[in-house]
């Protein structure tokens, strides 16, 4: 129904509850679960965790606090980036970042649901 949509984006939802499984791109994936948690992995295993952390969603914000792994951005380092998320695509934009490890491959990202 059209006009639900509507009333969903002009309420700033951005689709957040689409958001869990996993999401794949060129050169990683990243899944999201349940509790916005998440685990990333690169290329070329995309079968081994590489980061993982925990997500927050404000509206059309999303915040990433990397936790552990070894491409972990420090966790003081929190990640800020609007998101549009539909059935089969997830995309990223920056609005801050101090970690280029996560802001290089997020920006302007655009992944595909697997």
């Amino acid at each position: 129904d059209s006009d639900t949509d509507a009333a969903s984006e002009s309420d700033g939802d951005c689709g957040a509850a689409l958001l869990r499984g996993i999401w794949l791109s060129t050169d990683y994936s990243v899944e999201f679960f349940e509790d916005l948690s998440y685990e990333a992995a690169g290329a070329p295993n995309l079968e081994t965790i590489d980061v993982y952390g925990q997500a927050a969603v404000d509206g059309c914000e999303i915040s990433f606090t990397d936790e552990g792994g070894l491409y972990a951005c420090p966790s003081d380092q929190v990640g800020l980036y609007t998101f549009s998320v539909s059935e089969t695509t997830l995309s990223f934009a920056l609005i801050e970042d101090p970690c280029d490890g996560r802001a290089i491959p997020l920006d302007g990202a655009v992944l595909a649901k697997e």
